[in-house]
């Protein structure tokens, strides 16, 4: 049995990080009553809760060429608090990176309650970066055909001055090469199922590292056609 975690293992928020960042009061988002466009319910704070994995999925964050940033358990249902955990808590303050476009699934929801978000921060006595105010939240172009014409309009990143041209969703081919180990890590201890990700995860790296001048060269001539 391997009990060691691999040497990049920080890559992976501690659990005890994610639980405590998830159930704090300030980071619950308000529910959504007004489904104007997706029906994802992943404004639903108090999602259900498996009686069968204490494990229900993996989250992260990438950057656009194809790296994955942080990845991080998922203990509940989707929330709101985990994608708000990437952005904030890691991004902005962790590694310090500026953010100018945050992609997510249901940005059309999420962007409205970013805000008040960060007004509840602000009041619990919290540093707001210069940057939280600048965000553009444009919808991913694998999952914006999902959503309404009207939130097309407004969310599309083809509309947005700056975003460019986006190579597909990373996170999405990402998962795909993740979830040929589904069947066996469900299986594994906390710690094996780590080790095996953060494996798995420095392997995609090494593909994207190597993927990278023609990926690139792509966007770039992509660019210019525009």
């Amino acid at each position: 049995m391997d009990y060691e975690l691999p040497p990049n293992h920080s890559i992976v928020v501690p659990n005890t990080e994610t639980l405590k960042f998830i159930t704090r009061p300030e980071n619950q988002a308000p529910k959504d009553s007004v489904k104007e466009c997706s029906n994802f319910d992943v404004d639903k704070e108090l999602g259900f809760v498996s009686k069968k994995y204490d494990i229900t999925a993996l989250g992260g964050a990438f950057c656009r060429h194809g790296f994955c940033g942080l990845a991080h358990n998922v203990f509940t249902g989707e929330r709101y608090s985990y994608a708000l955990m990437a952005l904030y808590v890691i991004i902005m303050f962790r590694h310090n990176l500026p953010v100018l476009f945050f992609w997510y699934d249901v940005n059309c929801r999420f962007k409205s309650r970013f805000p008040w978000w960060v007004d509840q921060m602000r009041n619990s006595g919290h540093q707001i970066p210069l940057e939280a105010h600048e965000l553009r939240f444009p919808v991913p172009p694998f999952h914006i055909n999902a959503h309404g014409p009207k939130c097309q309009e407004q969310n599309a990143h083809t509309l947005m001055e700056g975003a460019g041209r986006p190579p597909g969703e990373p996170p999405e081919i990402i998962w795909s090469k993740l979830g040929e180990l589904g069947k066996t890590i469900q299986y594994m201890s906390r710690v094996n199922r780590q080790g095996v990700i953060e494996r798995k995860l420095g392997v995609l790296h090494n593909i994207a590292v190597d993927s990278l001048p023609a990926l690139l060269m792509r966007m770039g001539a992509r660019a210019v056609e525009q």
